[in-house]
């Protein structure tokens, strides 16, 4: 499994970024037989991490989260970048997109986004939780055709 935190170090690297759009997947057709012969296989590196606090980013306003599942380590991502970005106005949480190759499978399309109103109360509630308030907003995906 790939730690999101590796990303992290980005904020450090660039501190000019405004918004950072990260997208995490699991597509049926990138896993086991599923995934065509012409595929090759991804290595999944292991990253170790040092949460440091003391790099803010003061300009980062904008956290689009594509692929959200309501994970833990999701949850750890988001509110490090909260402790880490005071000026941070707009979490977006969108939902995973469904591919036409996973589409072409008809696979039923597990999802744990959030999409029942008690589910996004208790993702805002996780994501808070005594910090102070960005706007949240929750994207359901749209399949692509």
């Amino acid at each position: 499994e790939f730690d999101i935190l590796w990303t992290t170090a980005l904020l450090v690297a660039a501190p000019s970024i405004e918004m950072l759009h990260i997208e995490v997947w699991e597509h049926t057709c990138d896993v086991g037989e599923a995934r065509p012969a012409s595929y090759h296989d991804r290595r999944n590196p292991r990253w170790e991490m040092h949460l440091d606090s003391s790099s803010e980013n003061r300009l980062l306003k904008e956290l689009e989260f594509a692929g959200f599942k309501s994970l833990e380590q999701q949850f750890t991502f988001i509110r490090y970048m909260l402790e880490q970005s005071p000026n941070l106005q707009k979490i977006v949480l969108r939902d995973e997109e469904q591919c036409d190759d996973c589409d072409a499978l008809k696979v039923p399309r597990p999802s744990r986004f959030p999409r029942k109103e008690d589910e996004q109360e208790m993702v805002v509630k996780r994501i808070r939780d005594g910090m102070f308030s960005p706007e949240i907003i929750f994207y359901e995906a749209t399949f692509m055709r």
